[in-house]
Order: structure tokens, then C-alpha cells, then sequence
């Protein structure tokens, strides 16, 4: 994936107004995908908020963690839920 800071060049105006190797792809251009681990790591408290709620009130992951072990409200089991979970969190990150 292209570096969205210094738009794939390796290089970037610093704050002495001088060109210098971009710190976030180390001068690459490329920037490898984040994983949903990586993504929540480096979230702002407001883009954290955001991602809460959005599996909070949506069925986004609801699917995956709870399959056949929730059925009319039965006990899940943790150790899947927990599987699925750490599966999920090793996946690349769609935005």
C-alpha cells in the first residue's frame, strides 16, 4: 500500500522546510496493510469511539464470534469467542 504521508515518494518537507526520508515507510513509498490489531493500536480516542460502536450496534463481527454456540440466548463459549476474537484482530484491516 502506497505511504499516505509522503504520498509514495520515500521523502517528505520537514519542519526546517528541508527534504528528508519520510519516518513512517522509511523512505520505501510502501507501507504494508495494517492488521485490525495494528488499526485499533494506532486509533485516536475518537476513531476508537467510532470503531466501538460500530461493532457495539452492528452485527459486523457478531456472525463470526457468536455462530452455533448462541442459539436462543445459550452461554457461549469463551474459549471460541476468545479464538475468533484473536483471528480476527491478525486480519488485514479494511477501512
Amino acid at each position: 500500500m502506497k505511504c499516505g504521508y509522503c504520498n509514495g515518494t520515500g521523502e517528505h518537507i520537514n519542519d526546517a522546510n528541508r527534504m528528508t526520508t519520510c519516518e513512517f515507510c522509511g523512505g520505501t513509498g510502501v507501507i504494508k496493510p495494517l492488521t485490525n490489531e495494528e488499526y485499533i493500536r494506532s486509533c485516536s480516542t475518537e476513531e476508537l469511539a467510532k470503531l466501538i460502536y460500530k461493532i457495539a450496534v452492528t452485527d459486523v463481527l457478531m456472525d463470526r464470534f457468536f455462530t452455533a454456540e448462541i442459539v436462543n440466548a445459550e452461554i457461549v463459549n469463551e474459549h471460541i469467542g476468545i479464538k475468533e476474537a484473536e483471528a480476527w484482530l491478525k486480519e488485514k484491516h479494511d477501512a
